[in-house]
């Protein structure tokens, strides 16, 4: 007797279970997913990239802005110009998730990460930047003259050559060992976005038919590499968020967002702790000190990519800024992405992250 109400007792609880299984289902078939974007700060990041790209007729770009914490996105703009009628219009799919881009400079801060986590180099060695030979293959910062600075100084400058030399020295035996640590980092590998048809990062390897002798230094400052500005971003979120590497979020079913792990930590704390230091020094007293608000720290990094390949355009310069503020409790990190056919101008790129976030702070820019 006993043994048979043990066993009604256990196929009540069993059928109980059940309807609660599918009632929750029901329920969460009924949550309409909302998208993560913030109304006002989207209308301000549109508006900033709209004025920047007509004023100067640039191609395309785009703007986004993360949760650092959670990896919700809160600002994603996509415009290109439509040669025809010369305005600017939303693009659909968009660059943001799905144009692939060689990241120049921006990809610096991951041969340094490399160096660093091996423990190969540190801050305040000695190196020089200017130009610099590998074969015959010549390699050129925009300022020519050979000048001996630390390592530090060349990142926060944006030197090629002195990045290059760094990792060639350091890995030149040993390729694989290089891009092992960049497949650490999850750069050969898509984010797993959602709903959205994000191509696969391209990288040279020593596997690679096309990989020769200059490869390396190439790969090295962001060349033989590409990626979606999403891509790029979640890198530099990961080094916001202490390490840990998130799932960008792109719609969510109610206010609780549980953020997608990817990875907990892409390095040591050691290497990010540095990584940070060089990301801080760009805006501070750096190449990218334009950026910087009163009253907000911001840490990034700059690039400005020239193609020479376009067939149909002639030359093309493309436009980056990547990085995260506040600088000591990161909320946000950023990327602006803008191409422009023709000749070589500044970067624009920081000023949007600029004007952004002096909306944010007072409602208005400087």
């Amino acid at each position: 007797m006993k043994t048979k109400q043990r066993v009604d007792f256990i196929v009540v609880l069993v059928f109980i279970s059940i309807i609660l299984c599918v009632t929750s289902c029901k329920s969460h078939k009924n949550l309409q997913p909302k998208s993560t974007l913030d109304t006002l700060l989207q209308k301000v990041a549109e508006s900033e990239l709209k004025e920047t790209m007509q004023m100067n007729k640039a191609d395309w770009g785009c703007v986004v802005l993360m949760d650092v914490d959670s990896g919700e996105i809160k600002t994603m703009v996509n415009l290109g110009r439509d040669t025809a009628s010369d305005k600017f219009y939303t693009k659909s799919p968009n660059y943001a998730t799905t144009k692939l881009i060689e990241p120049g400079q921006l990809f610096t801060l991951a041969s340094i990460m490399v160096c660093l986590q091996d423990k190969l180099i540190n801050l305040n060695d000695l190196t020089f930047t200017g130009t610099i030979t590998f074969l015959d293959a010549k390699m050129m910062d925009s300022d020519t003259n050979m000048k001996s600075c630390t390592i530090q100084h060349a990142f926060e400058y944006s030197s090629n050559v002195a990045i290059a030399k760094m990792v060639t020295q350091n890995y030149r035996a040993n390729p694989e060992k290089f891009v092992d640590h960049l497949k650490e980092f999850m750069l050969d590998k898509p984010l797993g976005l959602n709903d959205v048809a994000e191509p696969n990062p391209v990288m040279i390897t020593p596997t690679s038919r096309a990989w020769c002798p200059i490869s390396l230094p190439w790969l090295s400052i962001g060349y033989g590499i590409k990626l979606t500005p999403m891509q790029i971003l979640s890198f530099y979120n990961a080094v916001a968020n202490n390490g840990k590497l998130l799932k960008p979020i792109l719609t969510k079913c109610d206010t609780t967002i549980i953020p997608h792990v990817l990875k907990d930590q892409i390095c040591s704390i050691d290497a990010l702790a540095k990584t940070k230091t060089l990301l801080n020094g760009t805006v501070n007293k750096g190449a990218m000190h334009e950026i910087g608000w009163p009253g907000m720290s911001v840490a990034g990094k700059g690039a400005i990519v020239k193609n020479y390949s376009v067939k149909e355009n002639g030359n093309s310069s493309l436009m980056l800024c990547a990085g995260y503020f506040p600088a000591d409790k990161p909320k946000y990190s950023y990327i602006v992405a803008i191409n422009h056919y023709g000749d070589i101008y500044p970067n624009w790129s920081p000023l949007i992250i600029r004007n952004i976030i002096g909306y944010m702070l007072c409602g208005e820019k400087k």
